[in-house]
């Protein structure tokens, strides 16, 4: 068996937007991203002083003539006239992906405003857009609150599928009191781990691996989505890391049965058995729907030792959760 590895022809591509968008998008390049896949970052903002301190290679003004690069004004209207007005610069930039992922702040006005704009132009292009967006802190007001109700229902018409991490839930979710740079590094693991869930199950060869096909084939028009992790290590390890990953999901996603899942194992090579993959998988698919669509990868990291890890994405809920989405995202681009 020849050893030569091919690297995957797929091209994935992050869009950090408004201020958070784009620390996000910094932290996240700033991991050690392993072999043999690589990723590219872009930030892009209406705030010069902002943008200027995102640590990626590219970086893109928007509305630099419209707005002379003083931001947005927490406006969402400001924010998608200025993806408007920068739409051949960001059209150049999102060419040729085949997932883009929008990163985004939806509280804000860049976020909430340009974001869907920007998503929307990607999706026409062919690309397969995933929007991870994080809501704002309940003390941050009811403006922020609408603000950001606004930017998930214009996102829920541009993206394929749409993850949104509630800031206050992250802060709250730990037994001590975490600081706010703790907060926003919780926050940035839990994109980072979404992004590297489907990007290594397409590019890392593995005992079960996804292809593309699979991952668009559950994402594609899927609407809201939850993302979740565990693991857990010591006796019946697959089975608990299973319990753990479904304990993080929130009551929403529990409660209204997803038609669709992505899964993955990863374990050492050394101990890793075909049972604890099965245990596993048979927890995960007695909270779903019977017919849902479920497609799942193994892969091995001895660096792991005990443990096993599990990551798990749901979406295609039940009513509230379903949203057909292809109809309104052809009027987004047309304003574009």
């Amino acid at each position: 068996m020849s050893s030569i590895f091919n690297p995957s022809k797929w091209r994935f591509k992050v869009v950090g937007v408004g201020r958070t968008g784009c620390q996000m998008v910094s932290r996240m390049a700033a991991r050690e991203i392993p072999a043999p896949y690589g990723i590219e970052y872009i930030a892009m903002d209406t705030d010069a002083q902002d943008l200027a301190m995102a640590d990626v290679p590219k970086r893109i003004q928007l509305g630099g003539r419209l707005l002379h690069g003083l931001g947005s004004g927490n406006n969402p209207d400001m924010g998608r006239r200025a993806a408007e007005a920068s739409r051949g610069i960001i059209r150049q930039n999102i060419n040729g992906s085949d997932i883009l992922f929008v990163v985004a702040a939806v509280g804000g006005g860049t976020g909430a405003g340009a974001a869907p704009i920007i998503a929307a132009m990607a999706r026409n292009m062919g690309a397969l857009v995933i929007g991870i967006v994080a809501a704002p802190f309940v003390f941050e007001g009811d403006y922020r609150a609408e603000t950001a109700q606004q930017g998930v229902e214009a996102l829920l018409r541009s993206v394929d599928s749409l993850i949104v991490m509630p800031q206050d839930l992250t802060s709250s979710s730990s037994e001590s009191k975490l600081d706010v740079a703790s907060v926003f590094q919780t926050i940035t693991a839990s994109m980072a781990n979404s992004v590297d869930m489907l990007t290594q199950a397409i590019c890392l060869p593995g005992m079960i691996n996804l292809d593309f096909a699979d991952v668009r084939g559950i994402l594609k028009d899927s609407g809201l989505a939850e993302v979740s992790f565990g693991s857990s290590s010591g006796e019946d390890r697959a089975a608990q890391a299973a319990y753990a990953t479904l304990a993080n999901l929130s009551s929403d996603a529990t409660g209204n049965r997803a038609h669709a899942a992505l899964f993955s194992v990863r374990g050492s090579s050394s101990n890793l058995t075909l049972f604890e993959v099965n245990s596993a998988a048979e927890i995960i698919r007695q909270e779903i729907d019977p017919d849902a669509n479920i497609a799942f990868s193994v892969h091995c990291d001895d660096k792991l030792g005990e443990e096993i890890h599990i990551a798990l994405l749901l979406t295609k809920f039940s009513d509230p959760f379903s949203n057909n989405n292809d109809s309104t995202n052809q009027d987004l681009e047309r304003q574009s």
